[in-house]
């Protein structure tokens, strides 16, 4: 098998502690992993993984290197193995790598008491070898020798008992299968779903094509959604009781002691049920997130994550899916608001990244939101759960919109101060309006807060900042496009005070202009890490930012941004600007602005140093420091003197 058609790679040098489920979690930067076989070693572990497609496998080997467990790992095509079989009892590694020593062998591993795997450097040498070792003798009993294909096992997929595939059946015949309730042409048969209560445990299992299997969950994860944010001790009935107005539920799974998994037996009842979001069970005052169920065992497209900072604070969450859902099919919206006087951060999960960069790329869009974050493709399945609550990041955060323009601080805690501590409050006005944020000390204090004024008409809601911390630690262990190497930039030493708003205006006071930058936020509290992520347009303004940022805003330092799976993957290039000039390697040392200058003349006009430098040391330290706050005005000028010299 050539490596144009192989969808294998194989990993080694992987850490002993790592599992198939991190090793798929990691790999799924590169695209859909079908497969992940591990081999596990005392020191030095081994895995086979397997995507859906070759260019996702060659996205996998291209990146070279990148980390697991803070270790290094070798991408290679998964040139050639073998599967022995009937070989004899007991057998164990060191003797089976004795008897092959003729062989040019490069891995074994006992897979069973007469079954190995056997690999070698490439497919060619695998296959010379399967022709010797067929009938080859071992302890004077013959073997035999297959292809290993590390598909086979991805290609045929058990399916729950509560499907049933019915094969050659040119139509679906309901009649034959009386107690399903759908069902679903696939392929050459056909597909039946049954009430998982009404099929019996000992049902046999049937296994089908990987298609087969994927249309089947396909079918299922259109027709359910995911709830979370009920009370400990709620049972199937009583969301039941809610969500059968919705239409007729199918299955109820606990998914934990606050979030289940509802199945309805139509599209239309999900959706109906999706509409149910924020609403409350009976005897309960929690609000609910109800959002679409993503299932983990079929394969997606990426899924495209949008971050909206100094988001317009009388925005609201249904308002901002409103305004997005025309650019593409939305999974969930957040909004995670800051603890001091700033604009909150909005967050649209798509699902697809295309559409998520459709609407970054959008020039009215632009316009309305300025400072806007995309990030790397990921999976719907990993991104979800930040849009829930989080005991990290608790709805403690009640936001009121649409309050009058007099309305001040002491009018909100006045009001709000029946209900419970509170720890911070602030109003933001926008347009003709207001927006109070309030801080309680429990988020049961912000339920019942938001119970009885949404009760009586009030437009309110619970916030809280998982989004914001998920995605940016999520941002913080995932495979970062190559050519974010040196552009993705995180800031340290930011004034306390200071939120995105006064951030941005830093760096555009330098006249630098760049994609998109925030604060991070402690999400119990809202208030600033004094820490902060840049994301330069292109590598000129991020050294720029290196060498003069730490100058103009004391105390702050800029560095790469690191990320534990390292600037691996591949995406299609962007038209880049060439850099007109070289710019000096950023420094431990903390360096003057008249030597930096003088740096960059060696660097760049090596001809005319000597009486640029001079010209530098003629300056005085207010021209120096003027030239200082503006590269663009720094380089104007010094190209002007080059020009008289």
């Amino acid at each position: 098998m050539s490596t144009h058609q192989q969808t294998t790679v194989f990993v080694r040098e992987l850490p002993p502690r790592v599992d198939e489920n991190t090793i798929k979690q990691i790999f799924s930067e590169f695209g859909n992993v079908v497969d992940v076989h591990l081999i596990k070693k005392n020191n030095n572990s081994q895995a086979q993984v397997s995507f859906e497609t070759h260019e996702q496998a060659q996205r996998a080997v291209s990146s070279q290197r990148t980390t697991i467990m803070s270790r290094n790992v070798r991408i290679v095509w998964n040139h050639g193995s073998l599967t022995l079989s009937n070989l004899p009892a007991g057998i164990d590694e060191v003797e089976l790598k004795q008897c092959l020593s003729g062989f040019p062998v490069s891995g074994i591993q006992i897979r069973n008491p007469q079954q190995a795997l056997v690999t070698f450097d490439n497919q060619g040498i695998a296959n010379e070898a399967m022709q010797k070792l067929n009938g080859f003798l071992i302890r004077g009993q013959p073997i035999t020798a297959k292809v290993y294909h590390s598909m086979s096992k991805s290609d045929i997929f058990p399916i729950p008992p509560y499907i049933q595939y019915v094969e050659n059946e040119a139509a679906p015949n309901p009649e034959s299968q009386p107690k399903a309730y759908a069902s679903l042409k696939c392929g050459t048969g056909t597909l039946y779903f049954f009430p998982p209560d009404e099929v019996q445990n000992n049902s046999n299992i049937v296994k089908v094509k990987s298609e087969v299997r994927n249309e089947a969950f396909h079918f299922l994860e259109e027709r359910t959604i995911f709830v979370d944010g009920f009370a400990p001790g709620t049972t199937q009935e009583n969301l039941s009781e809610l969500f059968s107005a919705a239409g007729r539920i199918i299955s109820i799974r606990m998914h934990s002691s606050k979030a289940a998994v509802i199945q309805f037996d139509t599209i239309e009842a999900k959706i109906k049920a999706l509409s149910y979001n924020k609403k409350s069970l009976n005897h309960q005052k929690l609000p609910l997130t109800v959002l679409p169920y993503v299932e983990k065992v079929i394969p997606h497209k990426e899924a495209g994550l949008l971050q909206i900072n100094q988001l317009p604070p009388s925005l609201t969450v249904e308002a901002l899916k409103t305004e997005f859902s025309e650019i593409g099919r939305i999974i969930a919206v957040s909004i995670s608001p800051t603890g001091f006087e700033e604009r909150p951060y909005g967050f649209i999960l798509f699902y697809e990244y295309s559409s998520a960069k459709s609407a970054k790329e959008n020039q009215a869009i632009i316009q309305k939101y300025p400072n806007m974050f995309l990030y790397p493709p990921i999976q719907a399945n990993d991104a979800i759960l930040a849009f829930t609550e989080n005991q990290a990041a608790p709805n403690n955060c009640l936001v009121i919109y649409n309050l009058p323009a007099n309305t001040t601080e002491p009018d909100i805690n006045k009001n709000c101060k029946k209900y419970g501590f509170i720890k911070s409050s602030f109003v933001l006005s926008d347009n003709n309006s207001k927006v109070a944020y309030v801080y309680f000390s429990s988020p049961q204090e912000a339920v019942e807060a938001y119970s009885e004024m949404s009760a009586a008409g009030t437009p309110c809601d619970i916030l809280n900042g998982n989004a914001l911390l998920a995605s940016t630690r999520r941002l913080s262990e995932m495979s970062l496009p190559q050519e974010w190497g040196g552009v993705l930039l995180f800031t340290l030493g930011l004034p306390q005070e200071w939120g995105t708003t006064q951030f941005r205006q830093s760096i555009q006071s330098l006249n630098i202009d760049i994609d998109s930058c925030f604060v991070l936020l402690n999400p119990i509290t809202g208030l600033s890490k004094q820490s902060g992520i840049i994301f330069a347009k292109f590598q000129q303004q991020a050294m720029a930012l290196y060498q003069y940022y730490g100058a103009y805003v004391r105390g702050a330092r800029i560095e790469a941004f690191r990320s534990r799976g390292g600037y691996t993957r591949i995406e299609p290039q962007q038209n880049q600007p060439a850099m007109k000039y070289r710019l000096p390697a950023p420094s431990k040392k903390q360096i003057s602005p008249r030597e930096w200058m003088k740096q960059f003349i060696i660097l760049n006009f090596t001809e005319k140093q000597d009486p640029l430098k001079a010209l530098i040391d003629k300056l005085s330290i207010i021209e120096i420091q003027s030239l200082h706050s503006s590269f663009d005005g720094f380089i104007s000028w010094l190209e002007g003197q080059v020009a008289h010299i």
